[in-house]
């Protein structure tokens, strides 16, 4: 119901969304997550209680005796893989799709107007130089306030110098993931890596729901051709990879092309022996690609577990917003995580929250970066025009930096 309620704005289209979300056990085996499933008896059977503890147990030795025949470090490495592999790309290239993406890559892409801004007075005007902006309460369709602003009024130009955060209380506007990089990095430092990838790309035997309509949309709204930016750039002349959630395409929500990039940005730093800066804003995993998005919670994880087997920090930014799956998994691994003042940070945002909840909501005190961070699940919250300050400052405490500064000793 909360899938029908978010995706086709009805609770009553069940059988649409249970397409979506492939929910199944048959989908996990077909995609890898699981090694094997249960057979279950007939729910009329007349010991269908006894049966199914039977069929458990039988399960249970049957996989405690290969354990005992197989090495625990293979069993672990191939769990690795598994979850590596699920949502990746096809290693060949059919030709048609070949084919199909070179011509799409020669079509134009077309952006959508902006709607028209209603008419602001003279005084205004006069008083601001171009149309005003206002930081005002965000309130949900009954009028309660869901996100409070400071109400104060302000330029243009004030608003875009201070990275599209209110100059007055600092509370932050969704940005999109060329922003984040022109805060975070050097001026034409940034390589970008990996742009083609997108969902044309993802091995065929993972099936998805066709939301072609809804990728295309997003497209007039971002340059990128999926929800995560990834590459290499400088902090202040620190080399680090860096990783940011485009949140103009589709929230920034978390799908295959986003955890196969996840894993690509991740191989790409330990190669270099580089930090990894990751910046999200996301509203979570894409539900249009059901079990596979979920699951790119644990490809995620294993990638950054990864790179801290390896020995290389890991700064994990909260943005504006961060919620749902992105939250629960690679965002909160970081060996130092920092919140933009005033975001949010929560489970779900307050819309959704409140389509699966028969309209109830929580408290949006509780859905703040400073909420999380009394609760010890942030190490620092700042603004938004202090975070490369901040990560290159706490870069330069890790043993990474003090390693490299003594190997440049030793090369001069």
């Amino acid at each position: 119901e909360g899938c029908s309620a978010i995706l086709f704005r009805s609770a009553d289209k069940i059988e649409e969304a249970l397409e979506v979300l492939q929910p199944t056990s048959d989908y996990m085996l077909k995609y890898g997550i699981v090694d094997s499933v249960i057979k279950e008896p007939s729910l009329t059977s007349s010991d269908y209680k006894n049966k199914v503890l039977t069929n458990i147990e039988k399960a249970i030795l049957t996989a405690s005796d290969e354990l005992e025949k197989t090495d625990v470090n293979y069993l672990r490495e191939n769990l690795i893989k598994k979850i590596q592999e699920c949502g990746g790309v096809e290693t060949s290239e059919h030709t048609y799709q070949a084919i199909a993406k070179k011509i799409r890559s020669w079509l134009p892409h077309y952006s959508f107007g902006k709607a028209p801004t209603p008419e602001v007075s003279h005084m205004q005007l006069a008083l601001y130089g171009a149309e005003p902006h206002f930081c005002n309460d965000e309130k949900d369709p009954e009028g309660k306030i869901v996100r409070a602003g400071c109400r104060k009024h302000f330029a243009k130009e004030e608003f875009q110098k201070n990275y599209f955060a209110c100059p007055y209380c600092e509370k932050p506007n969704p940005i999109g993931g060329h922003e984040y990089l022109d805060i975070l990095l050097d001026v034409d430092s940034f390589h970008e890596l990996h742009s083609d990838l997108s969902v044309e790309d993802i091995d065929n035997r993972f099936n998805f729901y066709d939301y072609g309509d809804a990728r295309r949309k997003s497209s007039g709204r971002s340059e990128s051709k999926d929800s995560l930016i990834a590459g290499y750039g400088d902090m202040y002349g620190l080399p680090v990879a860096v990783a940011v959630s485009e949140f103009r395409f589709m929230g920034g929500s978390m799908g295959a092309v986003f955890g196969e990039k996840m894993k690509l940005i991740v191989d790409f730093a330990i190669s270099e022996g580089l930090p990894l800066v990751v910046v999200t804003a996301s509203g979570g995993a894409r539900m249009q690609e059901g079990t596979i998005a979920l699951y790119q919670m644990a490809k995620t994880i294993s990638s950054i577990i990864r790179l801290k087997d390896a020995g290389l920090p890991f700064i994990s930014v909260l943005g504006h917003p961060t919620t749902g799956g992105a939250l629960a998994s690679y965002a909160v691994q970081g060996d130092f995580i920092i919140s933009e003042r005033k975001a949010t940070v929560a489970f779900a945002g307050d819309r959704v929250v409140k389509l699966t909840s028969g309209g109830r909501g929580v408290d949006p005190g509780t859905m703040t970066a400073e909420f999380f961070s009394k609760k010890g699940g942030i190490h620092l919250v700042t603004e938004r025009n202090q975070l490369k300050a901040a990560i290159s400052g706490i870069l330069r405490l890790t043993p990474w930096f003090r390693a490299n500064a003594q190997s440049h000793k030793e090369q001069q």
